[in-house]
């Protein structure tokens, strides 16, 4: 430890802390050699946690505490949250190679930065790895080998020490010039059975694709940390997908929103599924064939997409019908309609086809109810020949945010039995929220002009992004 002064706290033999807690100028702990306390703890701390003094912890040797006689082993570098600074090399190794659980490795500073060289491991022989928990102010996944300065690692680096951890990344805003942001502005993609934790004191932005290729490979989100609700300075933090999140089928991708929310967890979708699908695991089953029933337990399931769907087959669906639109009712209510989070992460939903002349309220969510959001789903080439329809609902009580669609048309296709008919690119009849969305489609009404309705009670509300809007 090194500072003016400084607690050193034991249980017994065991060393539980060391804490400075008044900082000098330029404190600074180092470690090039060989560090070892196997079932033990070792603690590297510099410069007190809240002084604005500049302080150091470098490592450049081996930090080793694997676990011994099956207890864990804990590595702990800190310096000061408002101005030190955590350079990592060198080995840490809190691993268990004989039997029991990996051990915890913790990096906290105002600054991490984390060199190309640097070997980690917490992985277990049993299968129970540990974690590495980086937290620092603002933190950058960037391109080739981040600024001294800042606070962050590679692509290429994470990826590879995702291969031997749990990785935790926890930012803070306790350096005053910085919100507490994480930015992946890198490819990073693992194929170990391994979680990636990005908990944001504000936003995560994801700005390059996020792969993990194996089965049990989870992302989690946590951001609006800083908060109960998630609403930091007037203001709701989120996640921005701008980039595709790459996932395996099955409950691989949790969020959380603010920190006395619950933690949400969703299935991941990577299949188009068959055409009389219930399965709940593929695009065409999630409402497991529930039509036209209040059944809160469907209406509320999560779901995102781990892949592009190609949904060029429907076409040939149902005879040439095509797709059965998701939580499909006559009803419209907001009651009946899917009150759950759809995320495409990115993803594209291609080529999908509704072909029900004089069949109204089709598309691929026939409803979003008031409590439902779908967000970061791109669709492209749809071809929709029926009633009451829009590229992703027919009616939007809920939230659509950062979606589009892209090519393709949308006709009616009314027999005029109805006395109106709601033709949106995206949403047919909006009474909700659509935000950072548009559509690039073709809509419009039947080519057959002499089926034109004279019914005076008949009205057509028709636009390129929504039919009607009550909404905003």
């Amino acid at each position: 430890g090194a500072g003016s002064d400084l607690s050193v706290q034991f249980e017994g033999s065991r060393l539980l802390s060391v804490k400075v807690k008044k900082n000098q100028l330029d404190a600074m702990v180092s470690n090039g050699g060989l560090l070892q306390a196997d079932g033990g703890r070792i603690i590297l701390t510099a410069g007190a946690r809240d002084s604005v003094l500049a302080s150091a912890v470098n490592n450049t040797g081996v930090v080793q505490a694997r676990t011994a006689q099956m207890r864990d082993g804990s590595i702990v570098l800190l310096a000061g949250m408002q101005a030190g600074q955590v350079n990592l090399a060198g080995t840490l190794d809190a691993s268990a190679p004989d039997a029991g659980r990996g051990g915890f490795i913790e990096t906290s500073a105002a600054r991490v930065h984390i060199d190309p060289a640097l070997q980690l491991s917490t992985r277990t022989k049993d299968g129970l790895v540990g974690e590495w928990l980086i937290d620092p102010t603002d933190f950058t996944v960037g391109r080739g080998n981040v600024e001294q300065s800042s606070s962050g690692m590679s692509g290429d680096t994470l990826s590879q020490l995702l291969a031997n951890s749990n990785i935790t990344i926890e930012t803070s805003n306790s350096s005053l010039d910085q919100n507490g942001d994480i930015f992946i502005n890198a490819a990073v993609s693992w194929s170990s059975p391994y979680k990636l934790t990005l908990k944001a004191h504000r936003d995560i932005y994801i700005n390059d694709v996020i792969t993990s290729s194996h089965s049990n490979g989870q992302l989690h989100l946590a951001f609006g940390q800083a908060s109960a609700d998630g609403v930091i300075s007037g203001r709701q933090s989120k996640y921005w997908v701008n980039a595709p999140v790459n996932l395996k089928k099955g409950h691989n991708f949790f969020t959380q929103s603010g920190s006395a929310d619950a933690v949400k967890s969703y299935y991941v979708i990577t299949e188009l599924g068959k055409q009389d699908s219930k399965t709940g695991t593929d695009l065409q089953g999630i409402d497991l064939g529930v039509n036209e029933q209040k059944d809160i337990n469907v209406q509320s399931k999560n779901y995102v997409l781990g892949a592009d769907i190609d949904a060029s087959d429907t076409k040939n669906w149902n005879n040439k019908q095509g797709f059965k639109s998701l939580f499909i009712t006559h009803l419209l209510t907001d009651e009946i309609s899917y009150q759950g989070s759809f995320d495409g992460l990115g993803h594209v939903i291609s080529g999908l086809t509704i072909n029900k002349p004089g069949v109204g309220v089709q598309s691929l969510f026939s409803a979003i109810g008031k409590n439902g959001v779908v967000q970061n789903l791109g669709m492209k080439n749809v071809n929709y020949l029926t009633n009451n329809a829009g590229g992703i609902t027919f009616r939007n009580f809920g939230t659509i945010r950062n979606s589009f669609v892209d090519g393709g048309t949308i006709i009616s296709g009314d027999n005029f039995s109805n006395v109106s008919n709601y033709m949106g690119g995206l949403v047919g009849n909006n009474l909700g929220l659509i935000e950072d969305s548009y559509a690039n489609v073709t809509v419009g009404m039947p080519d057959n002009k002499n089926t034109y309705s004279t019914n005076k009670n008949f009205s057509y509300r028709v636009g390129g992004l929504v039919g009607l809007n009550s909404g905003s």
